[in-house]
């Protein structure tokens, strides 16, 4: 799901090749590179600021390290949603985790650049 306010542009779990049921079954999964430029293209992104991981199943997780190197942005997810992204290629600078707060509510966000709220307030 593409959300953008025409200036911050937000994906959540971007899977976008979607293998037929054969292939998941028995064949070796990986991103489609033109299937990720058409879906891109048809949504119309060109960028990204944040692209959210829910979780690391395939259906959440697959695509998203090549649509990062595609468009931008950093991908965040759970620890074993960064380890996916670096075996992709990406670098720690390109992924932040999103971990539960002992106390309170919500998930914070870390990355070198940015430590806060993954959500407004």
């Amino acid at each position: 799901m593409h959300l953008t306010d025409g200036e911050t542009d937000t994906f959540v779990d971007a899977f976008l090749t979607r293998p037929s049921f054969p292939r998941l079954a028995v064949g070796h999964l990986k991103p489609t590179g033109t299937t990720i430029d058409k879906a891109l293209g048809k949504g119309g992104v060109v960028k990204l600021d944040a692209l959210f991981v829910a979780h690391s199943h395939h259906d959440h997780l697959m695509d998203a390290p090549a649509v990062v190197k595609k468009v931008g942005g950093a991908m965040y997810g759970s620890e074993s949603t960064l380890n996916y992204g670096r075996g992709e290629g990406l670098s720690d600078a390109q992924m932040g985790a999103h971990r539960r707060r002992r106390r309170g509510h919500g998930r914070q966000v870390h990355r070198a650049d940015h430590r806060g709220p993954a959500q407004p307030r």
